[in-house]
């Protein structure tokens, strides 16, 4: 269920963001948790309920079609770019992915998202997921910079203007 304060934090996220659509991106992996949001897009606003369980009304946020659309690509450039050894890439249009958050094992969460993002219908499923142990843990894959030394990079430099 969504709480007043998760209701009110939800509404910050998207009224007034923190570094752009990547950081709405990033503020909303860290709100799902694994209970996990479905956010959809109709008619100039985002409804958003948590998965599983009773569906309540779904809280409405005012959001632009291009924002919402923004969101689903940066699900789809976090999926190919921190997706797991083995697992293929996603369409900008829509996929199943599961990803690790800032590409590290040791300091990302891993997260499962479904996605729609086509002219008739934009949808996000997205939660955080558990893998069974450390050892059975797909390794994460910086697609960017896996001939860094230091592989970490943090997501919140991604769409910024250079």
């Amino acid at each position: 269920m969504i709480t007043q304060a998760s209701s009110d934090r939800l509404q910050q996220i998207f009224v007034a963001p923190t570094n752009g659509v990547v950081g709405i991106v990033d503020d909303l992996m860290a709100i799902c948790g694994h209970a996990g949001l479905q956010i959809e897009w109709r008619d100039e606003h985002c409804l958003i309920r948590p998965l599983g369980g009773q569906i309540p009304a779904p809280l409405q946020i005012p959001a632009r079609k291009s924002v919402f659309r923004a969101i689903l690509a940066r699900v789809a450039y976090l999926s190919d770019r921190f997706r797991t050894v083995g697992q293929g890439g996603v369409s900008p249009y829509g996929g199943e992915c599961w990803f690790w958050s800032s590409g590290t094992f040791e300091r990302g969460l891993y997260f499962h998202a479904i996605f729609i993002n086509t002219a008739a219908q934009q949808q996000l499923t997205l939660h955080q997921v558990e893998p069974t142990s450390r050892t059975d843990a797909p390794a994460p894959v910086d697609r960017v910079n896996a001939e860094s030394p230091d592989p970490v990079v943090s997501n919140a430099h991604v769409f910024e203007k250079r």
